[in-house]
Order: structure tokens, then sequence, then C-alpha cells
């Protein structure tokens, strides 16, 4: 079935048409034991245009998809592969992988966040991050974070002719006990790598990846921003990749802003909203939100203060703070991957399944000139209530003029079944005064490091798989900078983020 409702709105800077890898999406769950739908687990797998729904399709999956599910398309558009915490689904509702998950006495505690990266868009290679929670004792009164730890898992896929191929599954990147929430992830300034950010139980801290073509890297980022024990809350970046929205939930109830470098990975000029006044805590705060296409509003769900059962959908400016409910009885608020609206599941009688779809057809504006209509789709099953579906996105592109492709961008793509996994380990990072290597590199080794700016600042050779740098590294000022090793002869390289500090 086609949709027609079509809408025009300015198209934000630095974005690209061509690249629509998270345009098809999946809406909704169908499980009868919840919501009394019939059948297999059909789920509605929503495609876009540019500017409206181009189409509501149903595919049967044997799992349904509840909270944190993800998926991805191909550069037109065409819905490719899904992930619902615990599947690997290719476009037909086929499985092609089961994730492992961690048992906790008798609950299964499934993989709680995932997204799908694609590096270039001539490439048909893509990237699945998810990662898996596993209970551990802690003696009483110790943090919460200690009761759990958070693996970081990345599987890669190669689709040729629509058919998905595995190439390697569930790699370990990260094992921790301070990671929460959901990643979020926001293009390189060079239009080809990713940064993943994650919050941590410590508000000042981000766990901040990196994703290129040869590594994938994580390390604990120390903000701007108040030191707080706090809940990981949820990630956002605007839609031009300038600033980093997070909101911290239930007792705190407050939206931090910062500035983002997509050269360096930096954030600045902390800023805050406080919604304690106006979302109330109990009896429930929908953590989820999302920004407007540019920024301006804050959309979120909230409990209705007024009426028992009922839910509300709230606009913030974040401009002025101005906050006001725009629509009743919807629950959480997804910016379409188009960048073109907000929708939202919608509730005639509370405690049924979601079948409707409300959307905010001019979403940048203030209050009731969003535009928020009812009923405009009818959806084939129930829709998302307590978590939207993750995706990253693909529609931003390099900065024009950017001097900050540190890691160079290669002409010829074809490096994935080339290039073999080396070892490449620096340490200590953070460092002062000394920087060691050790990597298993075929010799001899070319090492490069260049600053944030993309400035070459040393060039070395080197015939032994161990070496220290102390002298060479004695006069760089303090701040972000890129190392990379790589074998000329056998075309094979390795970046790492390094950070000097004083």
């Amino acid at each position: 079935m086609i949709y027609r409702f079509i809408f025009l709105l300015t198209l934000i800077s630095n974005i690209t048409i061509a690249q629509k890898e998270a345009y098809s999406w999946i809406w909704g769950y169908c499980d009868s034991t919840v919501n009394s739908c019939n059948g297999l687990y059909g789920t509605a797998i929503m495609r876009f245009n540019n500017d409206s729904i181009a189409s509501i399709d149903t595919v049967s999956f044997p799992s349904p998809f509840k909270r944190f599910s993800t998926s991805i398309s191909d550069s037109a558009g065409n819905f490719l592969m899904a992930f619902n915490q615990k599947y690997l689904f290719d476009k037909n509702g086929n499985v092609l992988l089961e994730y492992d998950t961690a048992s906790y006495g008798s609950m299964r505690i499934f993989r709680q966040s995932a997204l799908f990266f694609k590096l270039k868009d001539n490439t048909n290679f893509y990237y699945l991050i998810s990662d898996n929670i596993e209970r551990i004792d802690t003696p009483f009164g110790q943090p919460r974070l200690n009761h759990r730890t958070k693996e970081i898992y990345l599987t890669k896929i190669k689709i040729e002719s629509t058919i998905p191929t595995i190439i390697s599954i569930d790699t370990l990147i990260r094992n921790d006990t301070i990671s929460g929430g959901c990643y979020h992830a926001c293009r390189h300034a060079n239009g080809r790598d990713w940064w993943i950010f994650r919050s941590t139980y410590n508000q000042q801290q981000y766990l901040r990846g990196l994703l290129t073509p040869y590594s994938i890297d994580f390390d604990v980022y120390t903000c701007p921003g108040p030191n707080l024990f706090q809940q990981g809350g949820r990630n956002q970046f605007s839609s031009d990749g300038s600033k980093l929205f997070h909101y911290i939930p239930v007792e705190t109830r407050k939206m931090q802003i910062y500035d983002f470098d997509r050269c360096t990975g930096e954030l600045s000029n902390f800023r805050e909203i406080d919604f304690s006044s106006f979302i109330p805590y109990p009896p429930y705060d929908f953590t989820p939100f999302v920004l407007s296409p540019d920024a301006s509003k804050i959309y979120m769900g909230r409990s209705n203060p007024t009426e028992v059962y009922s839910y509300q959908n709230i606009q913030v400016d974040v401009e002025t703070n101005q906050m006001s409910v725009v629509a009743d009885s919807v629950f959480v608020p997804i910016l379409t991957p188009n960048l073109k609206w907000v929708v939202s599941g919608y509730q005639e009688v509370p405690w049924t399944p979601l079948d409707k779809l409300n959307v905010f057809t001019q979403p940048n504006e203030l209050g009731n000139a969003s535009g928020s209509l009812k009923d405009l789709y009818s959806l084939p099953l129930g829709g998302f209530f307590v978590e939207q579906p993750e995706y990253a996105n693909h529609l931003l592109g390099p900065i024009d003029g950017s001097s900050c492709d540190t890691l160079g961008l290669d002409q010829d793509y074809t490096w994935l079944p080339k290039v073999p996994e080396v070892s490449f380990v620096i340490y200590p990072n953070p460092g002062q005064s000394e920087l060691n290597f050790r990597t298993d590199m075929p010799l001899p080794i070319n090492l490069t490091i260049t600053d944030a700016q993309g400035k070459l600042v040393l060039q070395q050779q080197f015939n032994k798989s161990s070496f220290t740098l102390s002298s060479e590294i004695a006069a760089l000022q303090q701040g972000i900078y890129f190392v990379e090793l790589r074998n000329n002869e056998k075309g094979i390289r390795a970046s790492k983020k390094w950070m000097k500090i004083p």
C-alpha cells in the first residue's frame, strides 16, 4: 500500500540524500501474550522517501520486536536486516544469527542496545555493534554499577545481491562495569568513520568509541558537566552533528546539552534544562526523547498529571526552555530517519494495542504549530511504547573543506577481505611522557602520529614489534592524537586514538 502525504521542509546543511541506510525500519511488535495480535510475530516495516512514508509492509518474524531493536536498509532505502535483542534477521524474516544472552536466575537478560553501521556508500560491508549484560554479586552498600558487566560485541556482515554473509561473529570489543544506557552515534567529519557514545553511571564520563575500517576502539572520556552518579539515560546527536543531548531520567529529570566536535570527538559548552517541575515522577517518566530535525525542540513522553492511565507528548523549546503539551494519549516519540517528522504510537483506549500513528508534520515549530495529526496512518500491528527503535544518521556527510581526515579515505574500498586482523596495543592511554607499543604487524612498521587537525607531528620506521617513544613525544602539546601503524608491502594499517595529558 502506498501512502502519499507530501510536504516541504528545508533540508539540514551537510546532509546528502543518497545514503538511506536507515530509511526502512521496524515499527512495533506482535506478541499474542502481550498485545493480543494474531498469527506469527508480524512486525510493520515502514519505508520512507524524502518527503513522506512510502509504504508500510508486514514481515513475519519468529520472535517479537520490543525494546532496543535496530535495522538497516541499502542506499536506496530498501530494508535489509534487523536485530531484536536476540536474533539477526534478513529482509524476509529469516534468522541469520542467534546471539548468546546472559542468565540471572530464571530471568533472561537480552542485549540492551545495538546499532548498524556502514562506513561508506559504495561498500557492501555492514557492522552490528551490540552488548550483553551479566548480573554479578556485589556486597551490600556497593554502587549499583557493580551489579552488572557490559560486554560490547562487533559482528561484520557482507551483502551481495541482497544476500547476507556473516564475516565475523561477536568479536568482543570491551568488557566493563561502568557503561549504561543506549548507544548513539555521529559521523566523523571525514564522512566515513563513526563516533559512538554511550552513557556511564558517572555523568561526567562517557564511553566513546571510534569505528574505522581498520579498528574500533572505546575509551572512557571525561567531559564538562556535573560529576553525578546516575542511571544510564539516553543520548542523541543533533541531525547536523553539532550537539549531543543527554537525558537523566527518574528522580533527576534533567537534559544536558553539549557542543560536539566531529573532528576530535570532544564535548564542550555544557548547559542544562531542568524538567523536574514539568514531568511528574512518580508515576512514570518516559526516558526516551527525540530532537526535532533542526534540534530546536525536544519531544518526550510523560504521564498525564491530572488523569490516571493517560499519557502525553510534550515539547520543549531548547532556546527558551518553554514546555508545552502537544498531543494526548500517545507514547514514545521517534524522529523518522528521513529527518522530516516526529511520530509516535496513538492509543485511543488505554492499554490496548497501538494501531495508529500520530505525526508531527512541522516538528521544528513551537507548540500547536508543530502540526500534530492523529490517526494519519493505521498500523497493522502494535507500536513501540517503551523505547524507540535505534538507528544511526547515515544522511550526515563529511564537513566540506575539513582538515581532520586523520585516518585517510581509501580510493580502493575492497579493504575488508584483504586486510588481516592485527594486534595493536598502545599504553598508557591517556599518557604523559612515555608511549609504549606492542603489535604483531609484519615488519618493517611505519609509524605516523597526527594531531586532531590532521597535521603530521611524527613519522618513524621500526624493525621490531615492541618499542617505546619518550623524547619523541616530549614536545607534544596536551590533546588528542591519532597513531597509525602501517606495513606498506603488505598493505596493512591500524589506527588508534591517543590522548596526551599535562
